[in-house]
């Protein structure tokens, strides 16, 4: 980060266009060079014919910075989670951040997969579609779509049993949503981890 020059001016002024004025909080993701911290804008310094506006920033207390200038069209009001949007407005940040934690807890609450999920109903077809052209090449005289070859599932108090015909092929765990092969029927064998049913759906699709 570079220190403000001497000669800028002092006069502030506000940035009603893209919203950022003095008082504004940013969040600053920091690079190679320097740590992410929090800051606040203090000041503007006007365009010059050597360069565009730029805003004094005074970090926060706590990241033990010196105050800094940045190019004011940089601070950017959408935060993208990455290095293209270095400093962000901390409005920004914390929609951001808003988006992140439900997108989580949305992921946390399709983990788990009750018996009559939709989500096994495709699984069971998209398993079967998978099989299908390499059954049909190596056994061209059986019907493929016959209940021999069926996949069905079956409830158990902790996981779903996925069956191929009269056979157990895979247990799914309902707390977590993740599909495991078994040591025999309605044991689950921990080594052979297939991976969640929506990454597993999403493979086989």
């Amino acid at each position: 980060m570079r220190n403000e020059q001497d000669n800028t001016r002092d006069e502030t002024m506000t940035n009603d266009a893209k919203k950022v004025e003095v008082g504004t909080r940013i969040f600053n993701r920091g690079d190679m060079a320097n740590q992410e911290h929090f800051g606040t804008v203090v000041k503007f310094i006007p365009a010059t014919r050597l360069g565009p506006e730029e805003v004094k920033i005074l970090p926060d207390s706590g990241a033990g910075l010196q105050p800094y200038t940045y190019t004011l069209a940089h601070v950017y009001h959408v935060d993208s989670g990455n290095g293209s949007t270095r400093v962000v407005t901390k409005t920004a940040y914390d929609e951001l951040r808003k988006q992140q934690i439900e997108s989580l807890r949305a992921s946390v609450k399709n983990a788990r997969v009750e018996f009559g999920d939709p989500r096994i109903t495709r699984l069971l077809q998209v398993w079967h579609e998978q099989f299908r052209e390499t059954f049909e090449r190596n056994y061209k005289n059986l019907d493929y779509d016959s209940p021999p070859y069926a996949k069905t599932a079956k409830d158990r108090r902790k996981y779903v049993a996925l069956d191929d015909g009269d056979s157990g092929r895979y247990l799914l765990e309902k707390a977590t949503g993740i599909v495991w092969g078994i040591k025999a029927y309605g044991v689950i064998h921990r080594g052979k981890r297939m991976g969640h049913i929506d990454a597993i759906i999403e493979k086989w699709s």
